[in-house]
């Protein structure tokens, strides 16, 4: 009996080691940057070094989920101004380089034109420049108040790690739009970051209650995590299951179930949830 419990533990470890690397491959190869090998080593003692590293990896800010993108919105429409339109096309082949140049040089003409700076805003972004998108998204909401323009203001200031500016961001939102589900589910992120699990929690319960199902299988993806976390096994085995009832294909809600019931001592029925998520192709997700 003992041999094969130690038989299912190491052909857990296993499977856990082959799918997060699988998943984690893929994701990687998006960004175009080549992965870390990970070795299945056959001492129990490096197997629960690596286990421990695999469950620093789901954390939710390693594996792309901490946050909604951003909310294109009335921005997103054609303009009727030909350098405008120019940017636009840039914007949607994805030279977001080029795009805010063609913006900034349009916003000499009129520095105070509140949709223009949204739009160099949401180009910052995009292209990687939040310190320029909190400039122009900033002095947009000072001109104009804008549920979406506080929305990627947010987005912006947690991208530069300024979680109490993102979070009064998050705020102004929800009070403009009370029912922005994207809003409160990055503010809920924003608390995880602050560690404040308690906070975070009531926001991604309302996000799970009523947002459209990517979304709600994302938050709870997010409550199965802070569930985990507090050793509360049974609510983040529910959570997950219900993330995968609305998203069969959530490679990372499947791993992280396989993870609970290991931490509850079902090595069987961790193994069969391994075996499934290794089975599933993480690019159909």
């Amino acid at each position: 009996m003992k041999e094969r419990t130690t038989d299912r533990l190491f052909t857990f470890s296993v499977l856990l080691l082959t799918t997060v690397f699988v998943a984690y491959l893929w994701r990687v190869a998006e960004r175009l940057t080549r992965p870390e090998i990970i070795r299945v080593e056959s001492d129990p003692e490096r197997i629960e070094k690596q286990m421990r590293a695999i469950r620093s990896v789901l954390d939710p800010s390693a594996i792309g989920e901490n946050g909604e993108d951003v909310d294109e919105g009335d921005v997103a429409s054609l303009p009727a101004d030909p350098l405008l339109k120019k940017a636009l096309e840039l914007r949607k082949r994805g030279d977001y380089a080029a795009a805010l140049s063609l913006l900034e040089k349009k916003a000499q003409e009129n520095e105070k034109d509140p949709e223009l700076l949204r739009r160099i805003g949401l180009t910052a972004l995009q292209a990687g420049r939040p310190k320029r998108a909190v400039r122009a998204l900033s002095r947009a909401a000072a001109l104009e108040e804008n549920h979406r323009t506080w929305y990627n203001l947010g987005l912006a200031r947690s991208r530069l790690g300024d979680m109490l500016g993102a979070l009064k961001a998050y705020r102004r939102a929800l009070e403009m739009r009370p029912s922005y589900r994207a809003a409160l589910y990055n503010l809920g992120t924003v608390y995880m970051r602050m560690e404040d699990p308690e906070e975070a929690e009531s926001c991604f319960r309302k996000v799970a209650d009523a947002a459209k199902p990517s979304l709600a299988a994302k938050a709870f993806f997010q409550l199965g995590y802070i569930y985990s976390k507090a050793n509360r096994l049974d609510e983040a085995i529910a959570a997950y299951a219900k993330a995968l009832d609305l998203k069969p294909a959530y490679v990372e809600a499947r791993v992280n179930l396989a993870l609970a019931y290991e931490e509850k001592g079902d090595a069987a029925r961790a193994c069969e949830d391994l075996e499934k998520a290794s089975r599933h192709d993480p690019g159909s997700a």
